[in-house]
């Protein structure tokens, strides 16, 4: 039955004269929750009539069975985050996740796993507001859990929140693989409410992978997918959503560098929302609108939308929304030329971000001061932005994202390599020697000098890299010969771009450490490594040392060793080290007595 047909005959059976105090609200609840699905958020108000608590108060179950109590908790909970979003309200995320935690635990006592499971969704919805992003998924995750075969709605409706969760996190391809598992769910669905959402997320995963891998065809799919949701919300009567579909439309069309389209479909948006009071939605098209800006240049302007978003989110509880405007802010004042004000603003939406739990948008802000104002702040204040990005970054599936990561390790590794070399050591002496003062990061970026006409210059240093790099040397005195091969092996055999991160570094060092050669791959670390190989290495200079030691008595050797009998060390030098085996004082085979001979003689008698 279709979402305008459904609400039709809810409204129909209120009016049965036969219907009890507990079955009125109960079918009240059923009505509220379609008009929360058409985002008539009033009429969803109203139609809980006396039931609904004024002051967001607790509301009253008195005389109601467990299950109508649940039911209306739940209902009220899911209003009152609806509403704390529309109206910008303060703290009524926090409200309306006690409302719903309280239904989940009565639902769950009362045995009731689906209605258990579409609570657990709502709660996971309204973290997911917040900016909690790892709540929210685990909490959706769950209540996919708890849902069969049998509850084809529900599981559909929780697969799109998950998505849509996981789309927020960059995690496009989860996202992706989760809509298509929800795709045979809908399929033949009337529902329009349910519809629009679920073409909405499809649209909006689409965008982002087809934008950020340049691929035409997923862009013509979310398209597509935006017309439909465009359809179904049109049907549903659904304004706020329809409104979304034009913002979502023009955010694409700005990435294609389609200004003037994108600004009419902003227009649009706004209009939309603007008519239904909804201040929050209006924030998040002035956002959408000042990232255009930016792309075209018109700084001033993209300031001045950004500064309105920001304003209009602070007042909410929408922590990764007002983190994401920050953002936009802070960029667009960094290219009025405004350093401290824009590095003060992308530090407050890293804040944000954090505070809320989207360490994903806490990320983006740290890249973002990076890419800004990266050649105004010293080294190690860069590298340390560097550090928490990649960390609050790390899980994205985002090309784009990752991409622009990539861009800035270079540029902080570039920076820092300049910085690191004084004028006299800028170029490395090209048979290697000692580099003093002037570190890895200088050597790495001689080489790179040198190797770049080659086509060398894709590999990049993580800067935690480039402090373990330091480190080595410091602790070899200056050395830098087996770093500079390997380095230069790197450069050499890169194929592509290539990163080199910590681990890498580690486990080079150690092979060299070890071997006491150079010339290992960074962005290669485990070729042709052998742990067998590996360990004879290590134990050989113990061997000969303890041979030395002894005076080459096998036997005496073995007890410095450890081992329990001379025999096992001989064993250990014929297989394994054999060109140890002149270190070893001749070995003196064992004399008979002759007491004993004469002993078997007489046990023998011929």
């Amino acid at each position: 039955m279709g979402g305008m047909k459904q609400l039709s005959v809810l409204r129909t059976q209120l009016e049965d004269p036969t219907l009890d105090a507990e079955g009125l609200l109960l079918l009240r609840c059923r009505l509220s929750r379609r008009l929360v699905l058409n985002s008539d958020f009033e009429g969803a108000r109203e139609a809980l009539g006396e039931f609904w608590p004024e002051g967001g108060r607790r509301p009253s179950a008195a005389g109601l069975s467990a299950h109508a109590e649940a039911e209306l908790l739940l209902r009220v909970g899911v209003l009152t985050g609806w509403l704390g979003s529309v109206e910008q309200r303060v703290q009524t995320q926090e409200r309306a996740k006690d409302l719903i935690a309280e239904s989940l635990s009565l639902f769950e006592a009362l045995g009731e796993t689906a209605k258990a499971a579409e609570a657990q969704t709502e709660l996971g919805f309204c973290y997911w507001r917040e900016g909690a992003l790892d709540e929210a998924r685990v909490l959706t995750r769950e209540a996919l859990g708890r849902l069969g075969e049998g509850e084809a709605e529900l599981r559909g409706w929780a697969l799109v929140r998950a998505a849509l969760v996981e789309r927020t996190a960059f995690r496009l391809n989860d996202a992706l693989m989760l809509l298509n598992e929800a795709a045979p769910l809908y399929a033949s669905s009337e529902d329009h409410p349910l519809l629009g959402r679920f073409h909405q997320t499809f649209g909006n995963t689409l965008q982002f992978l087809g934008v950020a891998e340049r691929r035409d065809d997923l862009i013509d799919r979310a398209l597509l997918e935006y017309t439909a949701a465009g359809f179904h919300f049109e049907l549903a009567g659904d304004t706020p959503n329809r409104a979304r579909t034009e913002n979502n439309v023009g955010y694409l069309l700005q990435r294609l560098g389609r200004f003037a389209e994108a600004h009419e479909h902003f227009d649009r948006a706004a209009a939309l929302f603007a008519s239904l009071g909804d201040g929050a939605s209006v924030a998040q098209v002035d956002d959408s609108r000042a990232q255009c800006l930016l792309a075209e240049g018109r700084y001033a302007e993209a300031e001045r939308l950004s500064r309105r978003a920001v304003a209009a989110l602070g007042r909410g509880d929408e922590q990764s929304w007002l983190a994401e405007a920050l953002n936009t802010l802070g960029c667009a004042v960094a290219r009025l030329g405004r350093d401290a004000e824009a590095r003060a603003t992308l530090e407050r939406a890293a804040l944000v971000g954090e505070r809320a739990g989207d360490v994903e948008a806490a990320g983006r802000a740290r890249l973002a001061l990076i890419e800004e104002l990266g050649e105004r702040l010293d080294p190690r204040t860069l590298r340390e932005l560097y550090v928490a990005a990649d960390e609050g970054l790390r899980k994205t599936q985002y090309a784009e994202v990752v991409a622009r990561l990539r861009r800035a390790a270079r540029r902080v590794f570039e920076i820092q390599g300049e910085a690191a070399a004084p004028p006299a050591a800028r170029e490395v002496d090209a048979k290697g020697g000692r580099e003093g003062a002037a570190g890895a990061a200088a050597l790495i970026a001689a080489a790179t000098a040198r190797e770049s006409h080659a086509g060398g210059a894709g590999v990049v240093f993580a800067p935690e890299a480039v402090a373990a790099l330091d480190a080595s040397l410091e602790a070899a005195g200056g050395e830098a010969e087996a770093l500079r091969r390997s380095v230069e092996r790197t450069l050499e055999a890169a194929d592509g771009e290539v990163f080199v991160g910590a681990e890498a570094v580690a486990v080079v060092l150690l092979r060299q450490k070890n071997s006491g050669e150079g010339g290992y791959d960074f962005a290669r670390p485990w070729d042709g490594f052998s742990l067998k190989a590996e360990t004879r290495r290590f134990e050989r200079p113990f061997v000969e040392l303890a041979l030395r030691a002894s005076a080459g008595k096998v036997s005496h050797a073995a007890k410095l060793l450890g081992f329990a009998q001379a025999n096992q060390l001989n064993s250990l030098i014929k297989t394994k080290h054999p060109d140890l085996l002149e270190a070893r004082t001749p070995v003196v085979g064992r004399k008979r007595s002759i007491i004993g001979k004469g002993r078997a003689r007489r046990k023998n008698p011929s």
